[in-house]
């Protein structure tokens, strides 16, 4: 369809949509129009049986259907030593014919920064990396601190998979910082009922499971929790 004067409020990737509700789904608009086809909904002089109703720009072969819900779970459960304690997945990716997740896991012998796979996105697994160890046993987990994980296609294989984390600095560091880059910091970065600024670091990887840091901050700002970032396909940034 043409695209309307008032154009859209998202531009929506694709051309199969799974809409949970009605929100991004055009109502469309209508008016009466004479024999020739001109708007005549509030003047025009055809009488009161010379306009017919016409609909333009509505949704149509949109459906939206309430499925039984059904409890299944836990997808992911724990059942090693380091991980029976708990099982925080932050990242999950469909990369090619696989799904991978990156989490953090915690258990009576250890823990850390976790990786899984699967086909179908319910059966999961735990390779056997050969980074870290617990109790002699081979694990999944990751020789590199906990964070989120997004691919990056638009540069080099070595450096498509990256990482992000929120990380401290002491104010030397800040003022370092502040001083070599004045447009990737803000005040508000530095703490001083906690002794220390906040940062947003990262890493790259060429396979999301090998990582190298970056020897500098993203940027320098307050930031809490769990920190996320992506690749916009739309801005190529």
């Amino acid at each position: 369809m043409d695209k309307p004067p008032s154009g859209e409020p998202y531009e929506l990737a694709g051309k199969r949509i799974a809409f949970t509700s009605w929100f991004l789904v055009r109502p469309g608009g209508f008016a009466w129009v004479d024999s020739e086809g001109r708007n005549v909904t509030v003047s025009g002089d055809v009488g009161p049986w010379g306009a017919r109703f016409a609909r333009s720009d509505y949704p149509h072969g949109v459906r939206l259907v309430a499925q039984p819900a059904e409890r299944v779970g836990p997808v992911i459960a724990g059942e090693r030593p380091w991980d029976t304690t708990g099982i925080a997945v932050t990242t999950l990716i469909k990369d090619g014919d696989r799904y991978r997740a990156w989490g953090t896991c915690s258990g009576p012998a250890g823990g850390g920064f976790c990786y899984f796979e699967s086909a179908d996105g319910m059966t999961w697994e735990r390779p056997e990396l050969g980074q870290v160890q617990v109790d002699g046993q081979p694990t999944n987990l990751i020789d590199f601190a906990e964070g989120t994980v997004f691919i990056d296609p638009s540069v080099p294989p070595e450096t498509r998979y990256k990482w992000v984390q929120l990380d401290g600095m002491s104010f030397e560091e800040y003022d370092a910082f502040r001083a070599a880059h004045p447009d990737r910091w803000e005040p508000r970065a530095r703490r001083d009922d906690v002794g220390h600024a906040y940062s947003i670091i990262g890493a790259t990887s060429p396979d999301g499971l090998h990582w190298t840091r970056l020897p500098d901050p993203l940027v320098v700002e307050h930031s809490d929790t769990q920190i996320v970032a992506y690749y916009d396909e739309r801005l190529r940034k």
